[in-house]
């Protein structure tokens, strides 16, 4: 039985995020998904899809769709299975592969993506992202869980009771209700300006936070990504959800009640 099990409660969640990058408090309104490591692969199909992208690309890290790879499509992606425990996230998530001073590259073990109201944003309803939308954030941090120990770069989670090395990637929710991706892979989409979306991009979408796991306790200067130097870490988005299960979590978890108390849904699983 599907475990969507929504809850109102009192308590603050923050993306804690203090660089200037990064983004403010979000709402109470969330919902969940853990979606384990998939498979490395040296190709990028948003960026360079197809199949000269597999020499164009650096390898990256994938979680929830199985088959995401340089010939991907929409249709093949919704109809294939996923690494997350909710079956109906048939979604692609990725970030650049993380690599030790050897040389060797580390596999994640999960992710977990959530998806957030915006408090900042006032009385808008939220809309899912629409099928076959694609984007790319360079928003993130690196941290040792509960948003501690919080770094751009090298970060050291020694001393840290149960904690491992995450990266999380931050998604800006305001969309300009139109292109399901961008010759940048990141313009239609952007952050509010204020206490709203921009008139450009009105369209408000959940944000998307998703957290990287890794088996580490900590990573140094001396560490890279495969795209370059630890700074440059960056995360990208394929939505092929089921869109009615989408959309049905949006609705019951992010929008009819984001101004009526604070509601949490608890982890979606099957």
């Amino acid at each position: 039985m599907r475990r969507i099990v929504c809850l109102v409660v009192g308590i603050a969640s923050v993306f804690g995020v203090t660089s200037p990058a990064a983004a403010g408090s979000l709402g109470e309104h969330r919902f969940s998904v853990r979606c384990d490591f998939s498979h490395l692969r040296q190709v990028d199909p948003i960026v360079t899809p197809g199949p000269a992208g597999t020499l164009a690309s650096h390898l990256h890290a994938f979680f929830g769709n199985r088959s995401t790879d340089s010939d991907s499509t929409h249709a093949s992606m919704v109809t294939s299975r996923t690494t997350c425990e909710f079956s109906k996230d048939r979604a692609g998530y990725w970030v650049p592969s993380l690599v030790r001073p050897d040389g060797t590259v580390v596999e994640p073990t999960s992710s977990f993506a959530y998806y957030r109201a915006n408090s900042a944003i006032e009385d808008e309803v939220i809309r899912p992202f629409p099928r076959d939308f694609r984007l790319i954030s360079d928003r993130y941090v690196y941290h040792c869980g509960s948003m501690r120990r919080q770094s751009l770069g090298p970060v050291d989670c020694r001393g840290v009771p149960n904690s491992k090395v995450v990266l999380s990637i931050l998604f800006p929710p305001c969309w300009d209700g139109v292109h399901r991706d961008s010759a940048d892979h990141r313009s239609h989409a952007l952050w509010p300006t204020g206490m709203a979306c921009p008139a450009s991009h009105p369209v408000e979408l959940p944000v998307l936070a998703l957290h990287v796991h890794f088996p580490l306790d900590h990573i140094t200067p001396e560490w890279r990504l495969t795209s370059g130097p630890l700074d440059g870490a960056h995360g990208d988005f394929w939505n092929s959800w089921k869109q009615r299960s989408l959309r049905r979590l949006v609705h019951l978890c992010l929008g009819v009640t984001k101004s009526v108390g604070d509601r949490v849904c608890e982890r979606v699983q099957d």
